[in-house]
């Protein structure tokens, strides 16, 4: 009887062993690796049979799974170390951007191009940043042709010369520039100025002087004050029955005016450049209606 109970508590003994390594957290979950649970089972399954084979299959197929689910484990973690690394460590949310783009975040207080600024948190565009007649376009200064500019101050058109009108000297009209294809801004000038540089009468002005293109800061001599012109001058006047002399001049203020009383001819016409009255005559014609020339005198009939 004795020897008949030893091999059965030996069995017992090796079975309790198994079940205690496969409940073992140390040597792994059963349901965390099923590879190590079905090896841990075999080796029980083997263990049956003799009691050193179950006993040793138990630790073997314990330690397997143990070890797997251990390997998956560290896994996960490099796995998730690793993804933690790479989503966060890179600047821009993830993306990978070093900087912001047009109307989009600032990255870090930066935005990419050559005319974003960050406003707000906002990377905006700053055409102030570009050279003349370049615009901000997505974050790159870009060449504008045909565009308006600011003219520098020596070539605004306003420092120019238009021309002679009835009323006097008139300056270009201010006018933005245009940019042309090689990103220089050039003058559009095209108008007149709504007033004259100098006023003054037509008759009294000097067209010469005020030419189209002169600089204003040139022009001089435009209008006559205070003395003939050539439209503006004593001149002898033939009506039907007097002649008279008539003596324009520009007054003060550059106005063409009488600058004294008329002086008549008397029986007498005017001479043929008008710049006077005859006094004497070769036939009629050169007396005024119902006088005679007797003697190179004008006179009564």
């Amino acid at each position: 009887m004795r020897r008949w109970f030893q091999p059965a508590a030996a069995l017992v003994t090796a079975l309790s062993g198994a079940a205690c390594l496969l409940d073992n957290p140390a040597f792994g979950d059963t349901s965390a690796s099923g590879s190590g649970g079905a090896s841990g089972a075999a080796s029980s399954t083997g263990g049956a049979g003799t009691s050193g084979a179950g006993t040793g299959g138990t630790s073997s197929g314990g330690l397997t799974g143990g070890v797997s689910a251990s390997a998956s484990a560290t896994d996960g973690v490099t796995g998730g170390v690793t993804g933690g690394l790479t989503s966060g460590g890179s600047t821009g949310g993830g993306t990978g951007a070093l900087c912001g783009m047009a109307d989009e975040p600032c990255v870090n207080g930066q935005c990419c191009g050559d005319c974003l600024v960050c406003k707000g948190d906002v990377c905006m565009a700053d055409p102030a940043m570009c050279g003349v007649c370049e615009g901000c376009v997505a974050g790159a200064c870009t060449k504008t042709p045909g565009a308006s500019c600011e003219l520098p101050e020596a070539m605004r058109c306003e420092n120019f010369v238009y021309g002679a009108l009835f009323d006097g000297c008139y300056a270009y009209a201010p006018t933005p520039g245009v940019c042309a294809a090689d990103s220089t801004c050039t003058p559009a000038c095209m108008q007149p100025a709504d007033m004259p540089l100098v006023a003054c009468d037509q008759a009294c002005q000097d067209p010469f002087a005020c030419a189209q293109g002169l600089p204003t800061k040139d022009l001089m001599g435009f209008c006559t004050y205070n003395a003939p012109t050539e439209q503006c001058k004593p001149t002898c006047i033939d009506s039907a029955n007097a002649s008279a002399m008539t003596f324009f001049g520009c007054n003060g203020f550059g106005s063409c005016t009488h600058v004294m009383p008329d002086i008549g001819c008397g029986f007498y016409v005017c001479n043929d450049t008008k710049t006077a009255c005859l006094t004497k005559c070769d036939d009629q014609s050169d007396c005024v209606f119902s006088t005679s020339c007797k003697n190179s005198v004008c006179a009564p009939e």
